[in-house]
C-alpha cells in the first residue's frame, strides 16, 4: 500500500503541484505537525511516506500551499444547500471533482492570488465545509474510515479536466462567514448560567490544544461533560451543539464526523446531570510544581504524569531477510509488540556482528565506527518480555556454554603447565644464584639464557562468559582484559544494572562514560593508584535492558545522564502492551524452524576466528565496511534530513543530542544488517542503507515521544508512588497528613512533604478537601480529603 501511496503522491506533486503528507484510514494525519508536514519534492515524499508504513491515505495541503481551496459537499443536508445556493448565485463552472467514501463530494477550485480562505463547517450553509488556509483534504487512493475508497469522478479527474478559479459569490460567501466564532460565544448567554459559560469557554480553549490524533475522542469527552451541565440547568443545549461544531471544523475535523460525536457525547452526558457546587475554587496554582491546574468538579481526575502518545508502528518491512522473519515469527509465537521482539533480535545481531567488522562514514579521516548498538525496551512485567529474550539469545547460550566447556578442559592443562613452568623458573633462579657467589656475572648471564630458553610464562585461557547482566565497570574492565574482546550486557531485569551498584549517585557519571567510551569504539583505560593499570583497545560493548516504565521515566529524568551523553546513544522503545488480548495458540512450525535458524546464524558468526591485532589474543581489529556510490547520497540525505531537524522549531530540537547522532545509528544498523547476511561482506548496499534509514527514523520518533514525556517533575514522581498507595493500601474513604507521613512509604514519611503531596493531590482532582474534616483511622482530623476512588479503576484500566 505505500509503494502505492508513494506513486499516487508524487504524481500530484509533479503535475499539480499539491503538497502532499501521509494520513491514516481514519483521516488524521500520520505527521506530528499533520498539513504543516507537507512537502512536493520527489525526495521529501518517498521519505516521509516511508517513516509511516501505516498511512493508508494521502492528506493534501489546501490554501495557498498548493493552490487550491475545496468545498466539501457533507449529507443530504449539504447537498441540498449546494442546490439552494446555486439557485441564488448562479452555477458554479465544471472543475475538478472527487466522490468520498462516505458517498458524497468534493468541488476542488483554483484558490485566488489576492484573497484569504480559511476553513470553515456550515457557515456559508449547512453542511457545505470549505477547506482553505490551515487545512487539508484527502483524496484517492486513500481509504475511507468506512472501508470505502476516495476516487474520481468519471471524467472529472485532473489528469481529464483543470482545476476551475472559484466564481466571485462563492469566493464572497467564504471571506464573510455567517456563523459566529468560538471566542464571541461569551456575548450571548440566553439560557446558561455564569457558571456554565465559564465551563463552556474553558472546554473549547481545551479543545484547541488538543494534539492530532485524539482530537476527536477529545470532542466526545467535552460533548459528554457539557451534557452533563445541560441536564442540569447551566447550559443551553442548541448553544452547546453550536459551539462545539465550529470548535471540531476549527481543529480539523469533518463535519459529518463532528455531528456524531457531539451528538453523542451530549446525550451521554445528559443522562448524568451536574450543575454548579457551592464555594469551590475552580483555578488554582500548585506551588509545588508551578502550573496552573484547571478542574472542574465533575470532570475527571487529571494524570500526574501525562500518559504518553500512542507508540508508533515498527517498520517490520524494512528488516531484511532472516532478520524481519524472525521477528515476524516471534510476534506471533510469543504475540508481544513487534518494537519488542526487534529490540531483541537486533541487539543479538549487533552483538554477533561487531567483532568482525566497524563501519566507514564518508567524513574523511579515523571515520570508523563499531557496529555496536545500546537498545532500551520498555514493558511492563505482563508483557512476556522474558520469553522473547530467552528464545532470543538461544545461539549466544549455546556458544558460551560451548566456550565454557573448552575453557575447563584448558584450564586444567594451563595449571599443570603453569605449575611446570614456575618450578623449572624458580630451579634456574636457585642454581644460578648458589653459582653465582663463587663463579660471578658468568653465571648471571647463563642463568638469563636459560630462563630465555624457557619461554614466556603460560597464559590462562581466555574467559568464556558473553553474557553479563548486571556488572560493575571494574568487574567489565577485568572481565575484558582477561576474557572475550566481544561482551553483550543483556538483561530482562534493566533495572538491576540501570540502579544496582554500578549505577549508585558516586559512580554514575563514572559507569556512563565507560559505557559511552565503548560505544565510540574507543579503548578502556584503567589508572589506579597501588594497583594494575590498564589500557584495553579493541573491545566491543552490545546492550539491550528491558526495564518497567517507571525505571524508564525515572531513567529519562536523569539530567547528568543526559548531559553526559549516555542518553543520546540509546535505541529506545515503549510498545503498547498486548496482555488481556493474546489467546493460546501453538506455535507452527514455520515459526519454530525460522527462530531455529536465527539461532544457528548467531552461534555461526560468534565461532569465527575474530580479526585481531598480530600478537594479540583478545584485541580486535576489525575490517572496515564503506558505503556503495548507491549508499552514500542515501546516507547523506538522510544525514542532512536530520540535521535540518534538530535547529530551533524543528521537529528534533527537543532531542538534538540523541537525534545528532542518529545518523550513526542508521549507518550501524546497515552495517548490522550487511554481516547478518554476508559475513565477510566488504560494502553497504543502497538497499541496505535505505532500510537502515527507515529503522533509524522509527527510533528517532521513539525518542521524541518518549525522552521529553520520560522527564517528570520529582515531586510528581513522589505524589504518583502516594497515590498508588492510597489507592492499592488505604482502605479508608478519606485520608490525612498524619496518615500520610506515619504510614505511606518511607521516602515521604515527612509532614512538610506530606501536605505538599496532598496539595498536589487536590489540585489534581484525585481527593477533595472536607470543609469540617472527617475521621481516619478511628480519629477525627480537621484537615482531611475525600478520596475519588470512583476514577481509580479508569486510570488503571487507561495504564
Amino acid at each position: 500500500m505505500i509503494d502505492k501511496l508513494i506513486r499516487y503522491a508524487l504524481q500530484y506533486s509533479e503535475l499539480l503541484g499539491w503538497k502532499v503528507f501521509p494520513v491514516k484510514e481514519d483521516k488524521k494525519p500520520c505527521t506530528p505537525h499533520g498539513f504543516k508536514d507537507a512537502v512536493s519534492n520527489p525526495q521529501g515524499i518517498e521519505i516521509l511516506f516511508t517513516r509511516y508504513p501505516e498511512a493508508g491515505g494521502i492528506g493534501v495541503a489546501t490554501g495557498k500551499e498548493s493552490g487550491i481551496f475545496v468545498v466539501d459537499v457533507d449529507g443530504k443536508q449539504g447537498k441540498e444547500s449546494l442546490k439552494n445556493l446555486l439557485k441564488e448565485n448562479g452555477e458554479l463552472p465544471h472543475t475538478v471533482m472527487q466522490y468520498t467514501g462516505s458517498g458524497w463530494y468534493h468541488l476542488f477550485f483554483k484558490y485566488p492570488v489576492d484573497t484569504r480562505i480559511k476553513n470553515s463547517a456550515s457557515q456559508i450553509a449547512t453542511g457545505i465545509d470549505i477547506r482553505g488556509e490551515g487545512g487539508y483534504v484527502v483524496v484517492p487512493p486513500s481509504k475511507h474510515p468506512s472501508g470505502k475508497t476516495y476516487g474520481w469522478r468519471e471524467f472529472y479527474s485532473p489528469e481529464e479536466h483543470e482545476i476551475a478559479p472559484a466564481p466571485g459569490w462563492l469566493i464572497q460567501l467564504c471571506i464573510t462567514p455567517k456563523k459566529r466564532k468560538i471566542d464571541s460565544y461569551s456575548q450571548n448567554t440566553t439560557g446558561s448560567t455564569p457558571y456554565g459559560e465559564a465551563a463552556l469557554l474553558n472546554q473549547l480553549e481545551h479543545l484547541k490544544s488538543v494534539q492530532p490524533g485524539s482530537r476527536n475522542h477529545a470532542l466526545n469527552k467535552v460533548a459528554f461533560s457539557l451534557g452533563q451541565l445541560v441536564a442540569g440547568g447551566e447550559l443551553d443545549e442548541s448553544r452547546v451543539a453550536q459551539a462545539l461544531q465550529i470548535a471540531g471544523s476549527e481543529i480539523g475535523l469533518e463535519n459529518q464526523e463532528v455531528d456524531k460525536t457531539i451528538r453523542s457525547g451530549i446525550e451521554s452526558g445528559k443522562g448524568q446531570p451536574k450543575s454548579a457546587p457551592d464555594k469551590k475554587q475552580y483555578v488554582s496554582r500548585d506551588k509545588n510544581t508551578h502550573q496552573n491546574i484547571t478542574v472542574l468538579p465533575w470532570e475527571e481526575p487529571i494524570p500526574l504524569i501525562r500518559e504518553l502518545p500512542p507508540a508508533r508502528q515498527f517498520p517490520v518491512h524494512a528488516l531484511p531477510g532472516l532478520i524481519g522473519e524472525t521477528v515476524e515469527a516471534l510476534v506471533d509465537m510469543v504475540q508481544v509488540p513487534a518494537s519488542l521482539a526487534a529490540g531483541s533480535v537486533l541487539a543479538a545481531s549487533s552483538y554477533a556482528t561487531q567483532a568482525l567488522a566497524d563501519i566507514v562514514l564518508p567524513f574523511g579521516g579515523n571515520s570508523t565506527r563499531p557496529l555496536s548498538l545500546y537498545f532500551i525496551s520498555i514493558a511492563a512485567s505482563s508483557d512476556r518480555k522474558s520469553t522473547v529474550d530467552s528464545i532470543v539469545l538461544e545461539g549466544i547460550l549455546q556458544h558460551q556454554k560451548a566456550l565454557y566447556r573448552k575453557y575447563e578442559s584448558e584450564l586444567e592443562a594451563y595449571k599443570t603447565e603453569e605449575s611446570l613452568f614456575s618450578k623449572i623458573h624458580q630451579q634456574i633462579l636457585n642454581e644460578s644464584g648458589k653459582k653465582s657467589k663463587d663463579a660471578g656475572e658468568s653465571v648471571l648471564v647463563e642463568g638469563r639464557q636459560k630462563i630465555e630458553e624457557l619461554g614466556d610464562r603460560p597464559l590462562p585461557p581466555l574467559e568464556p562468559f558473553l553474557l553479563i547482566p548486571e556488572p560493575t565497570m571494574e568487574g567489565m574492565t577485568l572481565l575484558f582484559a582477561r576474557g572475550q574482546p566481544s561482551l553483550a550486557l543483556f538483561s530482562n531485569e534493566g533495572a538491576l544494572m540501570l540502579f544496582g551498584h554500578s549505577m549508585q549517585k558516586e559512580k554514575r557519571l563514572n559507569t556512563a562514560g565507560m559505557l559511552s567510551t565503548l560505544w565510540d569504539g574507543q579503548a578502556i583505560s584503567r589508572i589506579r593508584a597501588g594497583d594494575i593499570n590498564m589500557l584495553l583497545p579493541g573491545r566491543r560493548l552490545a546492550i539491550h535492558l528491558m526495564v518497567q516504565p517507571r525505571i524508564g521515566r525515572t531513567l529519562f529524568s536523569d539530567s547528568e545522564l543526559e548531559d553526559q551523553g549516555f542518553l543520546s546513544r540509546l535505541l529506545v522503545v515503549a510498545p503498547e502492551s498486548k496482555a488481556g488480548s493474546r489467546e493460546f495458540r501453538d506455535p507452527q512450525a514455520i515459526e519454530e524452524h525460522t527462530v531455529a535458524r536465527f539461532s544457528e546464524r548467531i552461534r555461526e558468526l560468534l565461532q569465527s576466528d575474530y580479526p585481531l591485532e598480530e600478537g594479540k589474543r583478545n584485541e580486535l581489529k576489525p575490517r572496515r565496511l564503506t558505503f556503495t556510490s548507491e549508499a552514500k547520497p542515501i546516507w547523506v540525505n538522510f544525514s542532512n534530513e536530520i540535521e535540518g531537524q534538530i535547529g530551533k522549531g524543528g521537529e528534533y530540537e527537543s532531542i538534538k543530542g540523541f537525534a545528532g547522532k542518529l545518523a550513526e545509528q542508521a549507518a550501524r544498523i546497515a552495517g548490522v544488517f550487511s554481516v547478518m547476511q554476508n559475513q565477510h561482506c566488504e560494502r553497504i548496499e543502497g538497499e541496505t542503507m535505505q532500510q537502515a534509514c527507515t529503522i533509524a527514523r522509527f527510533y528517532g520518533g521513539e525518542a521524541l515521544r518518549l525522552f521529553q514525556a520520560g522527564k517528570v517533575n520529582p515531586h510528581l514522581e513522589e505524589c504518583e508512588k502516594v497515590l498508588d498507595w492510597i489507592f492499592s493500601s488505604w482502605d479508608e474513604g478519606y485520608i490525612s497528613p498524619p496518615d500520610i507521613y506515619q504510614l505511606a512509604p518511607g521516602s515521604v514519611r515527612d509532614r512538610r512533604k506530606a501536605k505538599k503531596i496532598l496539595a498536589t493531590l487536590e489540585n489534581h482532582a484525585w481527593i477533595v478537601r472536607e470543609p469540617e474534616g472527617a475521621v481516619t483511622r478511628g480519629i477525627k482530623r480537621k484537615e482531611a480529603y475525600r478520596i475519588r476512588r470512583e476514577f481509580w479503576m479508569d486510570k488503571n484500566r487507561r495504564n
